[in-house]
């Protein structure tokens, strides 16, 4: 599996960034080996870039690897392309589910402030229907217990995600994550996202909807590159 997240990294890296880029950066494994491919050919060809991290592991990496970054996205406009991981990916419904590594709010905010969303995922993340994997929910640590009773009331089960310790994890905007499962039998999805934010104490969910632009797919023998449905 490293070896296809490696070849999605190098592909992505060699293929979609140009100079005089802002570029947003992914969290996650997959999003790791962009990074790393990404400082790679910034030193070697001395590009023109500037990198905005969607977490604190990867604005740490980024440094780490000589990259050039901004943790303040009010320092720009737009993004010109984020380069990112999922969980899984509807490609039809242009619809992904995000925040296996809890870095979902920043994600989504730099992907709705990008011109171009491209994500970077082997074949297993493609599904025809969203909910394997389950939804991560940010939500504030005021009234997590409330906000997971309202969650449950909608008729899903819901749990706190818990760290190593046992104690409730926090994502680097200092929010626990709350974990649904759901249904398998079909679901709206658009409406299930409004129904989640419009709960006092959800700050965001993971369903990334119509924030896809294109996909690079990577299975043992090949690199696909796919649209998303506008």
């Amino acid at each position: 599996m490293s070896t296809i997240k490696s070849k999605l990294g190098f592909y992505a890296a060699q293929n979609f960034i140009n100079n005089n880029t802002v570029i947003g950066l992914g969290t996650g494994s997959t999003a790791e080996y962009f990074i790393k491919s990404l400082a790679e050919r910034y030193h070697k060809e001395k590009l023109d870039i500037l990198c905005i991290p969607s977490s604190e592991n990867s604005a740490r990496q980024a440094q780490e690897l000589g990259l050039p970054i901004d943790l303040n996205l009010n320092n720009i406009d737009l993004i010109d392309i984020t380069i990112d991981g999922a969980d899984e990916i509807d490609l039809e419904n242009n619809i992904m589910v995000k925040g296996g590594g809890g870095a979902l709010l920043r994600e989504k905010i730099l992907a709705s402030n990008s011109k171009k969303v491209v994500i970077i995922a082997d074949d297993s993340k493609f599904k025809k229907k969203i909910g394997a994997f389950g939804l991560p929910i940010a939500v504030s640590p005021l009234s997590y217990k409330q906000t997971i009773s309202k969650i449950e009331l909608l008729g899903f089960k819901a749990s706190l995600r818990m760290n190593k310790e046992n104690s409730p994890f926090l994502s680097d905007d200092k929010n626990h994550i709350v974990d649904i499962e759901l249904p398998k039998s079909k679901l709206d999805l658009h409406n299930l996202n409004r129904q989640l934010k419009d709960i006092p104490g959800v700050i965001e969910t993971g369903l990334f909807i119509g924030l896809g632009s294109l996909a690079i797919k990577g299975c043992a023998d090949n690199i696909e590159v796919l649209k998303f449905k506008i």
